[in-house]
């Protein structure tokens, strides 16, 4: 048990000596157009099938020089459950893609719910891969989108306003730490 504890008080040492990074956080603006991935072949949205979002997204950040962005954004999801009669499950993954030489990119999956009397969705997203300053970060974030129809045949256009947090790994590291350290004493007061 001393070799576990002496490991775990070498860990703190070692990350308190780290430097700190500061989380990520930012708002994000976006806008484009939805569209069957296969419109021939399954045109009805509410049939499960694959939609296609693609457009632009900028974002306003509070703590984060340079500002990432502007992104091209582009999500791959279904509808896939009704909830209610008028609100249904979407489910699929995003790109946030950075096109410039910083490449500050963001991905994941998302989960929403689709309410069909407005065209409104609430959207949660779960970043679990990231380039350029979010590398090795994860984080979630969350957005309304307004769906807006078009004719017959036309893709819908969209626009959605959200915000991100992305944490730095060093808390998450020493919040671990500490539950391992809590989990170690713990034991040692049960075998007293």
């Amino acid at each position: 048990m001393k070799s576990l504890s002496s490991l775990a008080a070498g860990a703190l040492v070692a990350f308190s000596i780290l430097p700190a990074q500061a989380g990520i956080s930012f708002d994000f603006f976006t806008s484009g157009i939805v569209f069957p991935t296969d419109a021939q072949n399954c045109p009805d949205p509410f049939q499960g099938c694959s939609l296609t979002a693609v457009g632009q997204s900028n974002a306003l950040a509070s703590n984060v020089a340079p500002l990432p962005g502007p992104w091209n954004f582009s999500a791959t999801f279904a509808i896939v459950a009704p909830l209610s009669p008028t609100t249904y499950r979407t489910t699929g993954s995003f790109l946030f893609d950075d096109p410039s030489a910083a490449d500050n990119d963001l991905a994941g999956s998302l989960e929403g719910v689709l309410d069909s009397t407005n065209f409104q969705n609430a959207m949660t997203y779960s970043v679990t891969t990231g380039a350029g300053i979010f590398a090795g970060l994860t984080g979630s974030g969350s957005s309304r989108i307004q769906i807006i129809p078009q004719n017959p045949g036309e893709p819908f256009l969209f626009v959605e306003q959200g915000s991100m947090h992305v944490p730095e790994p060093h808390s998450l590291a020493l919040a671990l730490l500490g539950l391992c350290g809590a989990g170690v004493l713990r034991r040692r007061l049960a075998r007293a």
